[in-house]
């Protein structure tokens, strides 16, 4: 009988190993598709080009403005003189909205992408069923 039990063992431990190396390899695939930038341009191509042109915009340095010194020619700006900001407050402020808007699509197709992979990893069928009490862990 103390033999039966110990084979009962291996048997269930190996089996928890074999689901142990299915889920692994699972989290992995999970991982390198969350990670794939490609899969996102495919699937939002606009919240990427939107995502890019503001990453530009704001990525860009200011253009140097050029004024006439005392002398008449004209120069970088003399210490003291602030330059003029690029843009008018009406494109700051569309800057400022659309960017937040894009911030959060993003969040929002981030979220869903984590749900859905964690409604398939719940969701997915177990081999040991009726083994293990319902809400418990097999190992």
């Amino acid at each position: 009988m103390n033999e039966d039990s110990a084979d009962q063992i291996r048997r269930r431990m190996a089996e928890v190993r074999s689901q142990v190396k299915r889920d692994v390899g699972q989290v992995a695939d999970a991982t390198r598709s969350a990670t794939d930038w490609r899969a996102y341009v495919k699937q939002y191509p606009w919240l990427v080009v939107g995502t890019g042109a503001l990453a530009g915009y704001l990525l860009v340095p200011n253009r140097v403005t050029m004024v006439a010194n005392h002398q008449g020619s004209a120069g970088p700006m003399p210490a003291g003189v602030v330059p003029r900001r690029r843009g008018s407050a009406i494109t700051q402020a569309l800057t400022s909205a659309v960017s937040t808007i894009l911030m959060r699509r993003a969040v929002s197709a981030v979220d869903a992408f984590f749900v859905k992979q964690q409604q398939r990893a719940t969701s997915r069928p177990t081999s040991n069923a009726g083994t293990t009490p319902p809400g418990s862990q097999p190992w």
